[in-house]
C-alpha cells in the first residue's frame, strides 16, 4: 500500500515539475508576443509604429533612409551625452526626421521629441507648453522653484517618478523629453553640473532608442517588400506558363493585371533577458530537486515517517523493556534512515530487506534473533542482554562502516 502511495506522490511531484515548466514557458512566449508593447528597447511611452502600416515610401528612399539612420545611429553610438550629438549631428537629424514624418514612418510626438534631442534652441516656455500631464507639470515648478540644496534633494524621488510616468504610459516621448530637457537647463542655471550630466545623458540614450528602433522598423518594412516582390514574381511566373499552355498570346496581358500576394510583415519577438533568467533559474531549481529527490526517496521518506508518524512507545515504556527488546527498536531506528520500515513489516520482513538492502549484517541478524527469542520466547537472562548489547555495539560499527 505504502509503495502505490510512493508511486502515486512521485508521479504527482514529476507533472508538477513539467507543469510548472510549462508555466514558464507559456509566460516567456507570452512575453515576447507582447514585445511591440514593452521590451528593453521599446517603453509604453513610445508611440511604437506597427510593422504591418504601409510606409509610404518609395525602394529607393527607403534604402537612404536605412542608410542614413545607421550613420546616426554609428555616432549616437560614440556620444555618451546630448551635448555631443548635437554638436555632431543636429542637421542630419532634422534632416532624417523630416523625411521620416513625410514617410509617415514616426508620428507627431516622436518627430517633436526628435527635434527637442536634435538642437537646444527651443525656449523655456514652450517645451513646458508641450508638457500635458498635470502630475508632471507640478513637479517641473517644484524643482524649478526650488533653492540648489532643496533641489539635490528632491531630484532624485522626481526623476524616478518621471521615469515611472514614462514607463507606464502616462507620458508620451514628446513630454519626456520635454521635461527632460526643461530639467536639465535648470540645473545649469541652478550650478548643479551633475544632475545636468545626468539628464544629458538619459536624453542621448532616448535619442539612441528611438533611432535605433526606426532603423528596425525600416529594416523589417524593407525586407517583407523584398519578399513580397519575390512571392508575387515567382507566382506570376508560375501562372503565366501555365497560361500559355492554354490560351493564345493575345491573353497574356489580362493575367498580369491578376492581384499579386499581399505583403506579409515579419514578427521578431524579442524575450527580455530578465525573464529568460528567470524561467532558467526556476527550471534549474526544479530539475535539481527532482533529482535529489528521485535518488533519496527511501531518506526522505524515512524522514516525514519519523516526524509524522505517532510514537509507537512512551518513554516510559521503553525504561521498562527488557534490554533485548529495547536495544532492537533502536537499532530499528538507526536502520530505517536507510531502510524504509513499513508498520505492517514484520521483524523478519524487515530483516530480510535490511540484508537486501545493505548486505548482510550479522550483527543485526542476531539482534532480531535475540529480540525474537525474548520478545516471543519470554526468555530474560543475564547472558541473553549481554549477547544483545554487544551485538548492538557491532551492529553501530557495521552501519558506520557501511555508510
Amino acid at each position: 500500500m505504502l509503495n502505490k502511495i510512493k508511486n502515486l506522490q512521485l508521479t504527482m511531484i514529476t507533472t508538477m515539475i513539467l507543469l510548472m515548466s510549462t508555466l514558464n514557458l507559456s509566460l516567456i512566449i507570452s512575453s515576447a508576443q507582447m514585445s511591440n508593447i514593452y521590451d528593453d528597447k521599446h517603453t509604453i511611452g513610445f508611440p511604437n509604429v506597427s510593422t504591418n502600416q504601409t510606409i509610404n515610401i518609395s525602394a529607393e528612399e527607403l534604402r537612404a533612409l536605412l542608410a542614413s539612420l545607421k550613420d546616426l545611429s554609428n555616432i549616437t553610438s560614440s556620444c555618451r551625452d546630448i551635448e555631443c550629438v548635437r554638436s555632431s549631428a543636429s542637421n542630419q537629424i532634422n534632416n532624417v526626421s523630416s523625411r521620416l514624418l513625410r514617410a509617415e514612418a514616426i508620428g507627431g510626438d516622436e518627430y517633436q521629441a526628435l527635434k527637442i534631442l536634435s538642437q537646444d534652441n527651443t525656449s523655456l516656455q514652450d517645451l513646458y507648453d508641450l508638457i500635458n500631464n498635470p502630475e508632471l507639470k507640478k513637479i517641473i515648478n517644484n524643482l524649478s522653484a526650488s533653492d540648489l540644496e532643496r533641489f539635490k534633494e528632491l531630484f532624485p524621488q522626481y526623476y524616478s517618478r518621471i521615469n515611472e510616468l514614462y514607463m507606464s504610459g502616462r507620458i508620451s516621448v514628446k513630454e519626456y523629453v520635454a521635461a527632460l530637457e526643461l530639467l536639465r537647463r535648470i540645473a545649469l542655471e541652478k550650478n548643479s553640473s551633475d544632475i545636468a550630466n545626468t539628464l544629458s545623458t538619459r536624453e542621448a540614450e532616448v535619442l539612441r532608442e528611438l533611432i535605433e528602433g526606426k532603423y528596425s522598423n525600416l529594416l523589417l518594412e524593407y525586407v517583407s517588400r523584398f519578399m513580397s516582390g519575390a512571392s508575387s514574381s515567382s507566382s506570376q511566373d508560375r501562372s503565366m506558363g501555365s497560361f500559355s499552355r492554354d490560351y493564345s498570346s493575345s491573353n497574356k496581358s489580362s493575367l498580369i493585371q491578376i492581384p499579386t500576394i499581399a505583403s506579409f510583415s515579419i514578427s521578431l519577438p524579442r524575450i527580455p533577458l530578465r525573464d529568460l533568467i528567470t524561467a532558467s533559474v526556476i527550471i534549474g531549481a526544479l530539475g535539481i530537486g527532482a533529482l535529489i529527490f528521485l535518488f533519496n526517496r527511501d531518506r526522505i521518506y524515512s524522514i516525514i515517517d519519523r516526524l509524522t508518524k505517532p510514537q509507537i512507545f512512551t518513554r516510559k515504556d521503553f525504561e521498562n523493556m527488557p534490554p533485548p527488546i529495547r536495544l532492537y527498536w533502536i537499532a530499528v531506528s538507526i536502520l530505517s534512515r536507510k531502510v524504509y520500515r513499513e508498520d505492517s513489516y514484520t521483524h523478519r520482513e524487515y530483516l530480510n530487506k535490511v540484508n537486501e538492502k545493505l548486505g548482510f549484517l550479522k550483527s543485526f541478524t542476531n539482534l532480531t534473533k535475540i529480540y525474537e527469542l525474548s520478545r516471543f520466547g519470554a526468555q530474560s537472562t543475564p547472558e541473553l542482554d549481554q549477547e544483545a548489547v554487544k551485538s548492538f555495539d557491532e551492529l553501530r560499527r557495521d552501519v558506520k562502516i557501511k555508510k
